[in-house]
């Protein structure tokens, strides 16, 4: 793939991270493993590994054109109002949060809910924490270099990143009501695979089951707009060429 192609990963990471989540639910649902009402993502299956490989490579890409931004900012601009070794650090950071998210997805895709449910979760975790750390100081950088009429302002990514904090609370918050909501489920009933999976609808917490389920589908799917945007900061970058991999 050459260089100038590079918008098109973020894409197909996009559409991997669809694909991921819907696929195992629909055969989930087709063979009766799951009842169709929204089980938890992790419930109805495990993403395909190689995406999450994909997802390094993208964060080295990105690593590596905002390393030359900066250096140009120090080459090119006489009065630099902010501290471009912080930012390079920074960068470093980002790079290893992107890592981390990989091999959280990675961890999740191999430890299935079912067999392992605590290190599954840690391993989800993995995902969330470093994902938003992620998004926040790319957004902080993002606003750095807006000013500098390098990239446009993450209005996107600032929406996203706020987004993803209230989802991922009201995700929290429901898993709680549904387990102590009126004649609430108990945690070993809650750790049971075969009850999440069919969790009876005369259940007083069945409504905030499903809710939880809804935030949780949403944390994940909105990580494609994290997608949409890299890959449109990715496209219009024009200096490719000017760039060792």
């Amino acid at each position: 793939m050459k260089k100038n192609h590079f918008w098109m990963l973020p894409l197909f990471l996009a559409l991997t991270n669809v694909l991921a989540c819907f696929v195992p639910y629909a055969i989930s649902v087709h063979t009766g493993f799951v009842d169709p009402i929204l089980p938890y993502v992790s419930d109805a299956g495990s993403g395909p590994i190689a995406a999450h490989y994909f997802v390094m490579i993208i964060g080295w890409i990105r690593y590596k054109q905002l390393n030359f931004y900066f250096e140009n900012i120090k080459t090119n601009v006489i009065n630099v109002d902010c501290d471009m070794a912080k930012l390079e650090t920074l960068n470093r950071r980002l790079l290893y949060a992107f890592f981390l998210t990989a091999w959280g997805l990675i961890g999740v895709g191999n430890f299935r809910l079912s067999e392992t449910f605590y290190l599954h979760w840690m391993f989800a975790f993995l995902i969330i924490f470093p994902t938003s750390y992620y998004l926040y100081f790319t957004c902080y950088m993002s606003r750095i270099l807006s000013r500098f009429g390098i990239e446009s302002y993450p209005v996107s990514l600032i929406i996203l990143l706020i987004s993803q904090i209230i989802i991922f609370i009201l995700f929290v918050i429901m898993i709680i009501i549904a387990l102590y909501a009126g004649d609430g489920v108990t945690f070993n009933a809650f750790f049971d695979l075969s009850f999440r999976l069919h969790w009876p609808k005369n259940q007083a917490g069945y409504v905030y089951h499903c809710l939880s389920s809804v935030f949780e589908w949403l944390i994940f799917l909105s990580n494609v707009i994290l997608c949409f945007c890299l890959s449109n900061r990715f496209r219009q970058f024009k200096q490719w060429n000017r760039i060792e991999f």
